[in-house]
């Protein structure tokens, strides 16, 4: 069998063992560590190492502990996996994403107090984006030859791991892979993987319900803030100085059916406007109106006759 080389090119062969309890055997597998030389640099290249053929169940924590306790303690910031994109690594066991909360201000005494500061609808819709239903998957695969990025504190602790990464190639010393970490920080494989996938499947109930209920508050909260973007619409005059009256909404936002039923109102009203317009309308409608008073005046004769008849009275003949 043929030494691996301790450096490819830029490449430092950092060598780790796993160790595999389904094959009962410890395998021994090479992680390619250089120094990110992206086409396109940004602020992060000169701090970050590129990292290409991880295994395929790396997790953010395990680098990070490798990094950490088996190197030289270099402080990773985070890490960015081939295909994830942004500042911010996601965790697949949150159920519920949402935003924190603003900080409230203290109360003070002396001068003039603060109103508080409304929330845009546009910051109300951003939060409305960042809610997700229960995740379903236990942990992520990578393909096989994945890559990733992973950015230190400053440029002085990536230097110092990618030294320890060298002087690890080319000693003896075996680096065993996620080695003394917790045992919820690494993701689970075969039949557990299944077993924690179906306890996924089915969330508990009152996750779901806590999840729909904010988000239902949420939506309700823009639609006021919509109402109050409306209003304060209306209420600025326009480049002449003048401001349009307008009946408004009432604090409610107008929905699309709200505004289908008006425009029918709207419709019915515009043909009634012309059905007195021509004078033979005019005669019809005369002529209506004076046949129904002989169809009434028929019909209240007809009553009294019969209330005649049932008290015996002698009905005269006309």
């Amino acid at each position: 069998m043929s030494k691996v080389p301790h450096e490819v090119k830029d490449y430092v062969a950092l060598p780790v063992t796993i160790q595999s309890k389904a094959l009962g055997k410890d395998v021994k597998h090479y992680i390619y560590i250089k120094a990110s030389e992206p086409d396109v640099p940004d602020p992060d290249s000169p701090r970050s190492l590129f990292l290409v053929n991880i295994p395929v169940t790396t997790t953010e924590a395990q680098l990070r502990h490798l990094f950490a306790t088996q190197l030289s303690g270099g402080h990773v910031e985070r890490v960015q996996f081939a295909g994830q994109h942004g500042t911010a690594s996601t965790s697949s066991s949150a159920l519920i994403v949402t935003t924190k909360p603003a900080a409230k201000e203290a109360p003070t005494t002396l001068g003039k107090r603060k109103r508080p500061t409304q929330t845009t609808p546009a910051d109300i819709e951003a939060k409305l984006s960042s809610y997700t239903l229960p995740s379903t998957v236990p942990s992520t695969f990578h393909a096989t030859g994945s890559t990733a990025t992973a950015i230190f504190l400053d440029r002085t602790s990536r230097d110092q791991i990618l030294r320890a990464c060298r002087k690890a190639a080319k000693s003896s010393k075996p680096l065993i892979w996620a080695a003394g970490l917790a045992a919820d920080k690494i993701p689970p494989l075969g039949t557990s993987r299944y077993e924690a996938e179906r306890r996924l499947t089915f969330p508990p109930r009152a996750d779901l319900l806590a999840l729909a209920n904010d988000f239902m508050s949420t939506y309700s909260e823009l639609e006021a803030a919509r109402a109050r973007e409306s209003a304060k619409r209306r209420a600025e005059p326009d480049e002449d100085g003048f401001v349009t009256v307008t009946r408004g909404s009432k604090g409610v936002v107008k929905s699309d059916e709200a505004e289908a039923i008006k425009a029918k109102a709207k419709e019915k009203q515009d043909k009634a406007g012309l059905q007195n317009f021509y004078k033979w309308q005019m005669r019809e409608k005369r002529r209506e109106e004076q046949g129904a008073l002989l169809r009434q005046f028929d019909e209240e004769k007809r009553r009294v006759r019969e209330m005649r008849e049932r008290r015996g009275g002698v009905v005269p003949e006309r």
